[in-house]
This record gives structure tokens, C-alpha cells and sequence, in this order.
């Protein structure tokens, strides 16, 4: 059993399911495993899907993440799985690959609104928290940056503290606003408008 949370185990398990045949059932298996499993089974899955991405063509590259998105997309009501999916995605976008595969301004202007659905009036904290995860890859993309430093902006005045938190953390390390240095984030929301008022403005301008 030790032997299926080795990061040799997922390359080879990748490397059948390779980029070219990367579909929707071994897509879901995979993400589980990366996004959901044990601290081990997580850091082995990751290691070796950074690894075969890097390795891949610009083609199974756009695969891999065209493939992500539409579990994102079709499990949006399944709490097993559209959280897992969020967190792989998230984790490749914060690896950098992306630049690499072939896809187009409407393309990420469709995976944003995709993305915000998963989320939309959302009380799940894992839910929410992956959400953060995937806005701070996609303001790395030229196309839905301005969008997702919105997103975090908005996510800035949500109900739970912690989701305040870590989007301020996400919105600082992608645009380290001044106004942002000396704020509570564990205030209470309407502590917060004015301030947020201003991060809004500034992200405009």
C-alpha cells in the first residue's frame, strides 16, 4: 500500500494516462488524489503532475487543463470532487505552466465565470478556500487578471473571517497595495467598506 503514495507511482500512472489520452474519468480519479488524499498521497500526485507537465507538448498541456476545467464545470454541485478540482487547478496555475498551453482570451474569460459558479452564495469554507487558490493563478494570466484581482477584492468583505484572510493574503501577494499593510481582516465586514472602497478604486485606476 506504501507503494501507491510514491511520486514514482502517479508518473507512471500518468504516463498510461498520458496527456494526449488525458480524459474526464482518469481527469476525476487523478484530481482526487492530488486535491483530496492524505498529506502524502497529495504531495507525490503533485510532484509528479508538475513534473509531466513540465515534459508535456504545448497540445497535452492545453489537454490537462481544458480537461480540469470541464470537471470544474460539470461537478459544480459535487462537494467530493469540485473541490479537489479547484485545488489541482489552482496548484498548476501557481506552477506557472499555463503560459505554455494554447488557450485563448475567451477561452480563461469563460473559466473565470465557471470558477465564480462553483462558489456562488457558498457557506463551504474547503469550497471557498480553493476558490481564493484558483483567482490568485488566474491573476497570473493577462487575460482575467484584472477579473480575478476583482474577485478577491470582492471576497475581501465575505461574511467568514477566514475567507477574508486569505484573499487579502492572495490580493497583497499579486498587488501589494499600501492600504492593505495595516488592516484587520478579522474585523467586521462593515469595519472594512471604506478601506475596500479604496483597494477597489486603486485596482481600477
Amino acid at each position: 500500500m506504501a507503494y501507491t503514495s510514491t511520486t514514482d507511482y502517479f508518473i507512471q500512472l500518468l504516463e498510461i494516462g498520458n496527456c494526449e489520452t488525458f480524459g474526464l474519468p482518469f481527469g476525476e480519479g487523478f484530481v482526487t488524489s492530488a486535491g483530496g488524499g492524505s498529506e502524502s498521497v497529495m504531495q507525490s500526485s503533485r510532484t509528479a503532475l508538475l513534473l509531466h507537465a513540465d515534459q508535456a507538448s504545448a497540445s497535452g498541456l492545453t489537454r490537462i487543463f481544458v480537461i480540469l476545467v470541464k470537471i470544474i464545470e460539470s461537478r459544480v454541485f459535487d462537494q467530493r470532487m469540485i473541490v479537489p478540482a479547484l485545488v489541482v487547478f489552482g496548484f498548476l496555475l501557481d506552477a506557472g505552466v499555463a503560459g505554455r498551453a494554447r488557450l485563448d482570451a475567451d477561452w480563461w474569460q469563460s473559466t473565470f465565470r465557471s470558477v465564480a459558479k462553483t462558489h456562488y452564495k457558498s457557506t463551504n469554507l474547503r469550497k471557498l478556500d480553493a476558490a481564493v487558490i484558483v483567482y490568485a493563478g488566474l491573476a497570473t494570466v493577462d487575460s482575467v487578471r484584472h477579473d480575478a484581482l476583482g474577485k478577491l477584492a470582492n471576497m475581501l468583505l465575505h461574511p467568514f473571517p477566514k475567507i477574508r484572510n486569505v484573499a487579502a493574503d492572495a490580493l497583497f501577494t499579486h498587488q501589494p497595495l499600501d492600504e492593505m499593510k495595516s488592516i484587520d481582516w478579522s474585523s467586521p465586514p462593515k469595519n472594512l467598506k471604506a478601506a475596500v472602497v479604496k483597494i477597489r478604486r486603486e485596482l481600477a485606476s
